[in-house]
């Protein structure tokens, strides 16, 4: 499935306040112009690539930056 950078930051958003209780906010600004084309994805791989899904990725980097904060 597609997802665009808002997407994007709202599992961000979603995935810090469930790893730290905190609720970031998510501000998405007006289009100042006319609306942009749609971004095209392009890869070499047909379908989903293989290994770890995105929202794991995010929740590992989440917990190593609350554990650096930390420190």
């Amino acid at each position: 499935a597609e997802m665009s950078v808002y997407d994007f930051a709202l599992l961000c958003a979603r995935i810090v306040a469930e790893e730290t209780g905190q609720e970031p906010a998510i501000v998405r600004p007006e289009a100042a112009g006319p609306r942009p084309e749609p971004l095209q994805y392009r890869t070499r791989v047909a379908g989903h690539l293989p290994g770890t899904p995105l929202e794991d990725h995010v929740r590992a980097l989440v917990r190593a930056l609350a554990t650096e904060d930390r420190k």
